[in-house]
């Protein structure tokens, strides 16, 4: 009889939840870690978040889960070198996933900014530039094309015959992917 949480007694499949507090519980016991690799850690965990955030809304969701909002807050408080509490359910509260997303995103540009500023031949200035980018990509104005053109120019991804909100999720998601990998 398998294993419960396994196919055919195969390896039992993780969940990203998992690999976020690993890295929260790693930034946090090994205050070795420089100010730099934080910051890179960091907006690796916040990308995977809000990619996992727009999944949701992918399937309906419209609020942010408890767990969604405790894994910001340990994240962000992690990459800053904050302590991070054991119990994070009072850094909980109820929003929309959409603005929940958009504060992921301004986590991840405040610390590309810092990183980009560190090490300037890194790619960090160009996830800056991506993530600015697809932020000012809402709207129907002239600057929205602007931004909805130079997206598609740092990324390679276009919008095809996908209505404009599924590809504003679909990209963001294959654009910090791309962060992560």
């Amino acid at each position: 009889m398998p294993k419960r949480g396994t196919e055919q007694g195969g390896p039992k499949r993780r969940r990203r939840i998992l690999t976020t507090k690993r890295v929260i519980a790693k930034l946090v016991s090994d205050r070795q870690f420089s100010e730099f690799r934080r910051y890179e850690l960091g907006v690796e965990s916040l990308c995977e978040l809000a990619v996992d955030a727009t999944l949701c809304l992918g399937r309906g969701m419209r609020n942010v889960s408890p767990e969604l909002m405790a894994r910001l807050s340990g994240i962000t408080l992690a990459a800053w070198g904050e302590d991070v509490p054991a119990d994070l359910s009072r850094w909980t509260y109820s929003i929309r996933l959409p603005k929940f997303i958009w504060m992921c995103l301004s986590r991840v540009l405040e610390l590309t900014s810092l990183l980009a500023l560190h090490d300037p031949r890194a790619q960090w200035q160009q996830v800056n530039e991506t993530v600015e980018a697809w932020l000012d990509s809402w709207g129907d104005d002239e600057r929205a094309k602007m931004a909805r053109a130079r997206f598609s120019t740092l990324t390679g991804i276009t919008q095809g015959r996908e209505a404009r909100a599924q590809y504003m999720h679909t990209s963001l998601v294959k654009a910090l992917s791309a962060v992560q990998a």
